[in-house]
Protein backbone atom coordinates (compact mmCIF):
# COMPACT_ATOMS: atom_id res chain seq x y z
CA UNK A 1 0.00 0.00 0.00
CA UNK A 2 1.31 3.74 -0.74
CA UNK A 3 -1.22 5.84 -0.57
CA UNK A 4 -5.06 4.52 1.11
CA UNK A 5 -6.08 1.14 1.03
CA UNK A 6 -9.36 1.99 -0.51
CA UNK A 7 -6.81 3.56 -3.45
CA UNK A 8 -5.02 0.46 -4.11
CA UNK A 9 -8.43 -1.74 -5.13
CA UNK A 10 -7.63 -4.32 -2.91
CA UNK A 11 -9.95 -7.63 -3.80
CA UNK A 12 -10.97 -8.63 0.01
CA UNK A 13 -10.81 -12.37 -0.22
CA UNK A 14 -12.49 -13.40 2.64
CA UNK A 15 -11.19 -17.23 4.34
CA UNK A 16 -14.27 -19.77 4.63
CA UNK A 17 -13.88 -21.35 7.86
CA UNK A 18 -15.78 -24.25 8.41
CA UNK A 19 -16.71 -23.67 12.19
CA UNK A 20 -17.33 -26.78 14.02
CA UNK A 21 -20.75 -24.94 16.31
CA UNK A 22 -22.60 -26.94 18.89
CA UNK A 23 -25.49 -24.52 20.83
CA UNK A 24 -27.34 -25.34 23.54
CA UNK A 25 -30.14 -23.12 24.67
CA UNK A 26 -30.10 -21.58 28.00
CA UNK A 27 -32.12 -19.64 29.70
CA UNK A 28 -30.14 -16.25 30.06
CA UNK A 29 -27.45 -17.21 27.12
CA UNK A 30 -25.88 -19.93 26.06
CA UNK A 31 -23.13 -22.65 25.38
CA UNK A 32 -21.02 -24.43 21.97
CA UNK A 33 -18.33 -25.66 21.20
CA UNK A 34 -15.94 -24.62 18.41
CA UNK A 35 -13.12 -25.48 16.06
CA UNK A 36 -11.41 -28.94 15.38
CA UNK A 37 -11.77 -31.60 17.47
CA UNK A 38 -8.67 -33.72 16.59
CA UNK A 39 -7.03 -34.45 13.22
CA UNK A 40 -4.35 -37.50 12.70
CA UNK A 41 -2.08 -40.07 11.28
CA UNK A 42 -3.18 -41.16 7.26
CA UNK A 43 -4.68 -43.95 7.43
CA UNK A 44 -4.38 -46.55 4.93
CA UNK A 45 -7.09 -47.92 3.38
CA UNK A 46 -6.71 -51.09 0.91
CA UNK A 47 -3.43 -52.46 1.56
CA UNK A 48 -1.20 -54.20 4.58
CA UNK A 49 2.52 -53.51 2.33
CA UNK A 50 2.90 -50.59 2.50
CA UNK A 51 5.44 -49.43 5.98
CA UNK A 52 5.96 -46.36 7.77
CA UNK A 53 9.86 -46.46 7.82
CA UNK A 54 10.07 -42.94 9.06
CA UNK A 55 7.59 -39.92 10.67
CA UNK A 56 8.48 -36.90 11.39
CA UNK A 57 5.45 -34.35 12.80
CA UNK A 58 6.11 -30.50 13.59
CA UNK A 59 3.70 -28.69 15.18
CA UNK A 60 3.64 -24.96 15.71
CA UNK A 61 1.33 -23.44 17.92
CA UNK A 62 -0.29 -20.10 17.43
CA UNK A 63 -3.08 -17.81 19.80
CA UNK A 64 -5.70 -19.69 17.98
CA UNK A 65 -4.46 -22.20 15.98
CA UNK A 66 -2.00 -24.68 14.65
CA UNK A 67 0.17 -25.50 12.17
CA UNK A 68 1.44 -29.24 11.50
CA UNK A 69 4.11 -30.54 8.88
CA UNK A 70 4.31 -34.20 8.75
CA UNK A 71 6.76 -36.33 6.36
CA UNK A 72 6.21 -40.05 6.10
CA UNK A 73 8.73 -42.10 4.04
CA UNK A 74 6.93 -45.14 3.19
CA UNK A 75 7.72 -48.50 1.59
CA UNK A 76 5.94 -50.90 -0.63
CA UNK A 77 6.83 -54.24 0.28
CA UNK A 78 4.04 -55.55 -2.36
CA UNK A 79 3.82 -55.61 -5.88
CA UNK A 80 2.83 -52.48 -7.92
CA UNK A 81 -0.56 -51.24 -6.73
CA UNK A 82 -2.77 -47.87 -6.10
CA UNK A 83 -2.75 -47.15 -2.86
CA UNK A 84 -6.21 -45.01 -1.11
CA UNK A 85 -4.79 -42.65 1.80
CA UNK A 86 -7.16 -40.97 4.16
CA UNK A 87 -6.41 -38.36 6.29
CA UNK A 88 -8.65 -37.90 9.35
CA UNK A 89 -10.26 -35.03 11.63
CA UNK A 90 -13.11 -35.30 13.77
CA UNK A 91 -15.88 -33.91 13.41
CA UNK A 92 -19.45 -33.28 15.42
CA UNK A 93 -22.84 -34.71 14.37
CA UNK A 94 -24.50 -31.51 15.65
CA UNK A 95 -22.46 -28.94 13.65
CA UNK A 96 -25.31 -27.80 11.29
CA UNK A 97 -23.44 -28.13 8.06
CA UNK A 98 -25.00 -30.23 5.19
CA UNK A 99 -22.56 -32.09 4.61
CA UNK A 100 -20.94 -32.02 7.77
CA UNK A 101 -16.96 -30.34 7.33
CA UNK A 102 -14.29 -30.21 10.03
CA UNK A 103 -11.89 -27.22 10.55
CA UNK A 104 -8.77 -28.04 8.45
CA UNK A 105 -7.55 -25.29 6.73
CA UNK A 106 -4.67 -24.96 3.59
CA UNK A 107 -4.58 -28.77 3.30
CA UNK A 108 -1.73 -30.02 0.62
CA UNK A 109 -0.07 -32.98 0.21
CA UNK A 110 2.79 -33.95 -1.88
CA UNK A 111 4.74 -36.86 -3.07
CA UNK A 112 8.33 -37.07 -3.65
CA UNK A 113 9.64 -40.46 -5.10
CA UNK A 114 12.98 -40.23 -4.53
CA UNK A 115 15.22 -38.71 -1.27
CA UNK A 116 17.52 -37.25 -4.04
CA UNK A 117 14.84 -35.29 -5.98
CA UNK A 118 14.05 -31.73 -4.95
CA UNK A 119 10.88 -31.59 -6.96
CA UNK A 120 7.69 -33.01 -5.49
CA UNK A 121 3.87 -33.89 -6.67
CA UNK A 122 0.83 -32.20 -5.65
CA UNK A 123 -1.41 -34.89 -5.14
CA UNK A 124 -5.41 -34.46 -5.88
CA UNK A 125 -7.74 -34.80 -1.99
CA UNK A 126 -11.01 -35.33 -1.57
CA UNK A 127 -12.86 -34.45 1.30
CA UNK A 128 -15.87 -37.49 2.62
CA UNK A 129 -17.59 -38.53 5.62
CA UNK A 130 -16.53 -41.68 6.97
CA UNK A 131 -19.64 -43.74 8.65
CA UNK A 132 -17.38 -44.71 11.07
CA UNK A 133 -17.73 -43.37 14.70
CA UNK A 134 -15.14 -42.70 16.74
CA UNK A 135 -14.35 -43.21 20.61
CA UNK A 136 -16.36 -40.61 22.84
CA UNK A 137 -13.60 -37.92 23.89
CA UNK A 138 -14.25 -35.56 26.59
CA UNK A 139 -14.72 -32.22 25.93
CA UNK A 140 -16.17 -30.25 28.25
CA UNK A 141 -18.23 -31.30 31.45
CA UNK A 142 -21.04 -29.57 30.80
CA UNK A 143 -20.98 -30.39 27.23
CA UNK A 144 -20.75 -34.13 28.02
CA UNK A 145 -23.79 -33.85 29.84
CA UNK A 146 -25.69 -31.49 27.77
CA UNK A 147 -24.83 -32.08 24.18
CA UNK A 148 -26.22 -34.97 22.13
CA UNK A 149 -22.89 -35.53 20.66
CA UNK A 150 -21.15 -38.83 22.10
CA UNK A 151 -19.26 -40.18 18.88
CA UNK A 152 -17.78 -37.60 16.92
CA UNK A 153 -17.48 -38.88 13.57
CA UNK A 154 -14.70 -38.87 10.97
CA UNK A 155 -13.61 -36.82 7.91
CA UNK A 156 -11.35 -37.89 5.61
CA UNK A 157 -9.37 -36.19 3.01
CA UNK A 158 -8.68 -39.33 0.61
CA UNK A 159 -5.61 -39.32 -1.86
CA UNK A 160 -4.84 -42.04 -4.47
CA UNK A 161 -0.92 -42.64 -4.94
CA UNK A 162 1.14 -44.97 -6.71
CA UNK A 163 3.27 -47.34 -5.58
CA UNK A 164 5.64 -49.49 -7.68
CA UNK A 165 7.21 -52.99 -6.25
CA UNK A 166 9.53 -52.24 -3.64
CA UNK A 167 9.08 -48.37 -4.08
CA UNK A 168 10.15 -45.72 -1.10
CA UNK A 169 7.89 -42.74 -1.27
CA UNK A 170 8.29 -39.25 0.59
CA UNK A 171 4.92 -38.13 1.59
CA UNK A 172 4.03 -34.45 3.07
CA UNK A 173 1.20 -33.26 4.49
CA UNK A 174 0.50 -29.40 5.65
CA UNK A 175 -2.34 -27.88 7.36
CA UNK A 176 -3.70 -25.35 9.45
CA UNK A 177 -6.05 -26.44 12.20
CA UNK A 178 -7.78 -24.06 14.52
CA UNK A 179 -8.22 -25.24 18.46
CA UNK A 180 -11.01 -26.69 19.42
CA UNK A 181 -12.60 -24.61 23.33
CA UNK A 182 -15.96 -23.83 24.10
CA UNK A 183 -17.70 -20.45 25.03
CA UNK A 184 -20.34 -20.15 27.82
CA UNK A 185 -22.05 -16.57 27.62
CA UNK A 186 -25.27 -14.91 29.55
CA UNK A 187 -26.25 -11.35 28.81
CA UNK A 188 -23.21 -9.68 30.80
CA UNK A 189 -20.17 -12.30 30.57
CA UNK A 190 -18.24 -14.55 28.35
CA UNK A 191 -16.35 -17.61 29.37
CA UNK A 192 -13.72 -19.18 27.18
CA UNK A 193 -12.12 -23.06 28.14
CA UNK A 194 -8.91 -24.12 27.89
CA UNK A 195 -7.76 -24.43 24.13
CA UNK A 196 -7.14 -27.97 22.82
CA UNK A 197 -5.46 -29.62 19.74
CA UNK A 198 -5.15 -33.44 19.30
CA UNK A 199 -3.05 -35.22 16.93
CA UNK A 200 -4.23 -39.22 16.79
CA UNK A 201 -1.03 -41.63 16.28
CA UNK A 202 -3.82 -44.46 16.71
CA UNK A 203 -4.94 -44.35 13.15
CA UNK A 204 -1.06 -45.52 12.27
CA UNK A 205 -2.10 -49.07 13.50
CA UNK A 206 -3.45 -49.73 9.33
CA UNK A 207 -0.16 -50.06 7.78
CA UNK A 208 2.41 -52.90 7.79
CA UNK A 209 4.16 -53.47 10.99
CA UNK A 210 5.38 -50.72 12.93
CA UNK A 211 6.24 -47.27 12.46
CA UNK A 212 10.40 -47.78 12.69
CA UNK A 213 11.61 -44.20 13.37
CA UNK A 214 10.35 -41.21 14.10
CA UNK A 215 9.95 -37.75 16.27
CA UNK A 216 7.43 -35.23 16.95
CA UNK A 217 8.18 -31.83 17.78
CA UNK A 218 6.32 -28.79 19.51
CA UNK A 219 7.03 -25.31 19.08
CA UNK A 220 5.56 -22.96 21.69
CA UNK A 221 7.28 -19.72 21.39
CA UNK A 222 4.34 -17.99 20.12
CA UNK A 223 2.12 -19.11 23.12
CA UNK A 224 1.87 -17.07 26.30
CA UNK A 225 -0.15 -19.11 28.43
CA UNK A 226 0.84 -22.46 29.80
CA UNK A 227 0.97 -25.59 28.18
CA UNK A 228 0.29 -29.34 29.22
CA UNK A 229 1.07 -31.95 26.15
CA UNK A 230 -0.19 -35.34 26.52
CA UNK A 231 0.78 -38.53 27.48
CA UNK A 232 3.08 -37.10 29.78
CA UNK A 233 6.32 -38.30 29.87
CA UNK A 234 6.94 -38.53 26.33
CA UNK A 235 8.35 -35.69 25.37
CA UNK A 236 11.95 -33.53 26.58
CA UNK A 237 11.65 -29.79 26.97
CA UNK A 238 14.40 -27.13 25.63
CA UNK A 239 13.15 -23.89 26.43
CA UNK A 240 9.92 -23.33 23.50
CA UNK A 241 10.71 -26.74 21.85
CA UNK A 242 9.46 -30.36 23.28
CA UNK A 243 10.54 -33.39 21.16
CA UNK A 244 9.74 -37.11 21.64
CA UNK A 245 11.90 -39.30 19.66
CA UNK A 246 10.53 -43.04 18.98
CA UNK A 247 11.67 -46.25 17.45
CA UNK A 248 9.37 -49.26 16.37
CA UNK A 249 6.25 -47.58 17.47
CA UNK A 250 2.88 -49.66 16.85
CA UNK A 251 0.68 -46.48 17.85
CA UNK A 252 -2.51 -47.11 20.03
CA UNK A 253 -4.79 -44.62 21.79
CA UNK A 254 -2.85 -44.28 24.80
CA UNK A 255 -0.18 -42.64 21.92
CA UNK A 256 -2.57 -39.85 20.98
CA UNK A 257 -1.14 -36.25 20.98
CA UNK A 258 -2.90 -33.88 22.99
CA UNK A 259 -2.41 -30.46 23.44
CA UNK A 260 -4.10 -28.21 26.33
CA UNK A 261 -3.48 -24.44 25.93
CA UNK A 262 -4.34 -22.37 29.44
CA UNK A 263 -6.49 -19.71 27.69
CA UNK A 264 -9.07 -20.05 30.04
CA UNK A 265 -10.63 -16.87 31.08
CA UNK A 266 -14.23 -15.19 31.57
CA UNK A 267 -15.20 -11.87 30.37
CA UNK A 268 -17.68 -9.45 32.17
CA UNK A 269 -19.03 -6.26 31.27
CA UNK A 270 -18.53 -4.04 34.20
CA UNK A 271 -19.48 0.04 33.85
CA UNK A 272 -16.27 2.34 35.39
CA UNK A 273 -16.50 6.14 34.99
CA UNK A 274 -15.88 7.13 31.53
CA UNK A 275 -15.44 3.71 29.96
CA UNK A 276 -19.73 2.16 29.87
CA UNK A 277 -17.91 -0.77 27.92
CA UNK A 278 -15.34 -1.70 30.45
CA UNK A 279 -14.50 -5.32 30.38
CA UNK A 280 -13.01 -7.10 33.28
CA UNK A 281 -10.90 -10.19 32.97
CA UNK A 282 -11.03 -13.08 35.36
CA UNK A 283 -8.10 -15.50 34.52
CA UNK A 284 -7.72 -18.67 36.00
CA UNK A 285 -10.47 -17.49 38.67
CA UNK A 286 -8.27 -15.51 40.30
CA UNK A 287 -6.00 -13.19 38.28
CA UNK A 288 -8.62 -10.00 37.51
CA UNK A 289 -7.70 -7.70 34.77
CA UNK A 290 -9.70 -4.40 34.12
CA UNK A 291 -9.32 -2.34 30.87
CA UNK A 292 -8.68 1.32 30.93
CA UNK A 293 -9.88 3.51 28.27
CA UNK A 294 -7.64 6.25 26.40
CA UNK A 295 -9.37 9.70 26.58
CA UNK A 296 -7.67 10.65 23.03
CA UNK A 297 -5.23 8.85 20.42
CA UNK A 298 -3.31 10.34 17.79
CA UNK A 299 -0.85 9.04 15.07
CA UNK A 300 2.21 10.49 13.93
CA UNK A 301 0.45 9.97 10.24
CA UNK A 302 -2.07 7.88 8.75
CA UNK A 303 -4.29 6.69 5.54
CA UNK A 304 -7.59 8.57 5.24
CA UNK A 305 -10.33 6.47 6.26
CA UNK A 306 -8.03 4.33 8.36
CA UNK A 307 -7.74 6.75 11.34
CA UNK A 308 -5.93 6.06 14.75
CA UNK A 309 -9.26 5.42 16.22
CA UNK A 310 -9.66 2.36 14.67
CA UNK A 311 -7.34 0.53 17.07
CA UNK A 312 -9.81 1.52 19.68
CA UNK A 313 -13.09 0.16 18.21
CA UNK A 314 -12.98 -3.76 19.40
CA UNK A 315 -13.21 -4.56 15.79
CA UNK A 316 -10.50 -6.60 14.22
CA UNK A 317 -11.92 -6.12 10.80
CA UNK A 318 -10.43 -2.42 11.22
CA UNK A 319 -7.23 -0.74 11.38
CA UNK A 320 -5.10 2.04 11.90
CA UNK A 321 -2.55 2.38 9.43
CA UNK A 322 0.60 4.54 9.12
CA UNK A 323 0.70 6.87 6.14
CA UNK A 324 3.99 7.49 5.40
CA UNK A 325 5.32 6.22 1.76
CA UNK A 326 8.03 3.85 3.43
CA UNK A 327 7.77 0.49 5.83
CA UNK A 328 6.45 2.85 8.48
CA UNK A 329 9.05 2.57 10.84
CA UNK A 330 9.62 5.06 13.63
CA UNK A 331 5.87 6.03 13.59
CA UNK A 332 4.00 6.23 16.27
CA UNK A 333 0.96 6.15 18.09
CA UNK A 334 0.19 8.30 21.39
CA UNK A 335 -2.13 7.34 23.71
CA UNK A 336 -3.61 10.29 26.81
CA UNK A 337 -5.84 8.89 29.29
CA UNK A 338 -8.46 10.43 31.80
CA UNK A 339 -6.34 10.57 34.74
CA UNK A 340 -2.51 8.39 35.69
CA UNK A 341 -2.88 4.83 35.75
CA UNK A 342 -1.42 1.99 36.69
CA UNK A 343 -0.95 -0.09 33.25
CA UNK A 344 -0.31 -4.10 33.63
CA UNK A 345 -0.57 -4.98 30.11
CA UNK A 346 -0.34 -3.59 26.72
CA UNK A 347 -2.25 -5.85 24.14
CA UNK A 348 -1.66 -5.52 20.68
CA UNK A 349 -3.01 -7.33 17.45
CA UNK A 350 -0.55 -6.44 14.76
CA UNK A 351 -1.26 -6.35 11.58
CA UNK A 352 -4.70 -5.70 9.57
CA UNK A 353 -6.70 -8.92 11.00
CA UNK A 354 -9.46 -8.56 8.86
CA UNK A 355 -8.99 -11.79 7.29
CA UNK A 356 -5.89 -13.99 6.61
CA UNK A 357 -5.15 -12.66 3.06
CA UNK A 358 -5.09 -9.11 3.71
CA UNK A 359 -3.22 -9.86 6.75
CA UNK A 360 -0.13 -10.96 4.90
CA UNK A 361 -0.42 -8.80 2.30
CA UNK A 362 0.14 -5.63 4.47
CA UNK A 363 3.04 -4.86 6.84
CA UNK A 364 3.01 -6.34 10.60
CA UNK A 365 4.52 -5.18 12.86
CA UNK A 366 7.36 -7.19 14.81
CA UNK A 367 8.98 -4.63 17.14
CA UNK A 368 8.10 -1.64 19.03
CA UNK A 369 9.02 0.73 22.10
CA UNK A 370 6.86 1.53 24.44
CA UNK A 371 7.45 4.90 26.17
CA UNK A 372 5.57 6.25 29.32
CA UNK A 373 5.24 10.17 29.67
CA UNK A 374 7.96 10.35 27.21
CA UNK A 375 10.53 7.96 28.86
CA UNK A 376 11.55 4.34 27.58
CA UNK A 377 9.82 1.47 29.31
CA UNK A 378 10.74 -1.16 26.83
CA UNK A 379 11.54 -2.80 23.23
CA UNK A 380 9.50 -5.59 22.22
CA UNK A 381 9.37 -8.05 19.92
CA UNK A 382 6.19 -9.58 18.42
CA UNK A 383 5.89 -12.99 16.61
CA UNK A 384 4.36 -13.11 13.49
CA UNK A 385 0.81 -14.99 13.25
CA UNK A 386 -2.44 -14.03 11.70
CA UNK A 387 -4.81 -15.28 14.74
CA UNK A 388 -8.10 -17.18 13.85
CA UNK A 389 -9.80 -16.06 17.22
CA UNK A 390 -12.32 -13.70 15.63
CA UNK A 391 -15.72 -12.69 16.70
CA UNK A 392 -18.46 -14.02 18.72
CA UNK A 393 -21.89 -13.35 18.87
CA UNK A 394 -23.42 -10.82 21.36
CA UNK A 395 -26.33 -12.74 23.04
CA UNK A 396 -29.33 -9.69 22.54
CA UNK A 397 -28.19 -8.30 19.70
CA UNK A 398 -26.66 -10.94 17.79
CA UNK A 399 -24.48 -8.52 16.50
CA UNK A 400 -20.30 -9.26 16.10
CA UNK A 401 -19.28 -7.41 19.23
CA UNK A 402 -16.89 -8.98 21.39
CA UNK A 403 -13.60 -11.23 20.48
CA UNK A 404 -11.56 -13.72 22.82
CA UNK A 405 -9.06 -12.08 25.02
CA UNK A 406 -6.49 -14.45 22.86
CA UNK A 407 -6.77 -12.17 19.92
CA UNK A 408 -4.19 -10.00 21.66
CA UNK A 409 -0.47 -10.63 21.99
CA UNK A 410 0.06 -9.24 25.36
CA UNK A 411 2.93 -7.36 26.70
CA UNK A 412 4.06 -7.20 30.52
CA UNK A 413 5.22 -3.83 32.07
CA UNK A 414 7.60 -4.01 34.68
CA UNK A 415 6.20 -4.06 37.73
CA UNK A 416 7.88 -0.95 39.43
CA UNK A 417 6.78 1.19 36.43
CA UNK A 418 5.39 4.67 37.67
CA UNK A 419 1.34 5.35 37.02
CA UNK A 420 1.55 7.25 33.19
CA UNK A 421 -1.02 9.65 31.97
CA UNK A 422 0.52 8.82 28.13
CA UNK A 423 1.27 6.48 26.49
CA UNK A 424 3.43 6.50 23.17
CA UNK A 425 3.86 3.14 20.91
CA UNK A 426 6.54 3.59 17.90
CA UNK A 427 7.48 1.39 15.38
CA UNK A 428 11.05 -0.12 14.97
CA UNK A 429 10.71 -3.11 13.21
CA UNK A 430 8.42 -5.07 10.37
CA UNK A 431 7.05 -8.11 8.73
CA UNK A 432 7.37 -7.46 5.18
CA UNK A 433 3.82 -7.48 3.35
CA UNK A 434 4.20 -9.92 0.13
CA UNK A 435 1.69 -6.87 -1.84
CA UNK A 436 1.84 -3.83 0.15
CA UNK A 437 4.57 -1.75 2.42
CA UNK A 438 1.98 -0.23 4.81
CA UNK A 439 2.29 -0.92 8.54
CA UNK A 440 -1.20 -1.78 10.23
CA UNK A 441 -2.23 -2.36 13.42
CA UNK A 442 -5.95 -3.72 14.16
CA UNK A 443 -6.06 -3.31 18.01
CA UNK A 444 -4.80 -1.79 21.31
CA UNK A 445 -5.91 -2.84 24.75
CA UNK A 446 -4.42 -1.42 27.96
CA UNK A 447 -4.91 -3.93 31.20
CA UNK A 448 -4.79 -2.74 34.89
CA UNK A 449 -4.68 -5.61 37.40
CA UNK A 450 -6.94 -5.66 40.40
CA UNK A 451 -7.37 -7.02 44.07
CA UNK A 452 -10.76 -7.16 44.12
CA UNK A 453 -13.49 -7.10 41.79
CA UNK A 454 -14.93 -3.90 40.90
CA UNK A 455 -18.28 -2.44 42.02
CA UNK A 456 -20.75 -1.29 38.31
CA UNK A 457 -19.98 2.66 38.46
CA UNK A 458 -23.46 4.08 38.18
CA UNK A 459 -24.28 7.80 37.97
Amino acid sequence: MNKGINMKKIKLLIISFFLLKVNISLSNGGYFGEGNLGTGQLKIQNSRNISIEEENLDIWLYRGYAKVQVIYKMRNYGEESSIKLGFPSLISDNSGYKPPKQEIIDYKIHEKTNELFSETKELSSMYKLSKMNYEPILLHERYASESKEKHPKIGFYYSDILFRKNETKIITITYTSNYFFTQDFSSMWVSFSKSTFRYLLSFGSTWKGSIKKGRATIYSENIQSEINIMPKNRFIQNKYIYMWKFRNLEPKRQDDLTITINTKIQKEWIPRENDRNAVLFTLNKQNLLYTVKPKTISASSYLQNYLPSKILDNDLKTAWVEGQDNDGIGETITFSFYKKSKIYKIGIVPGYNKNKELFYKNNRVSQIEILFDGKLVKNVEIPDGYTSYQYFKDPLTYANLYHSYNSYYFIDIPINTPKVKEVTLKILGIYEGSEYRDTCISEVLFLEKLIEKPIPYRK
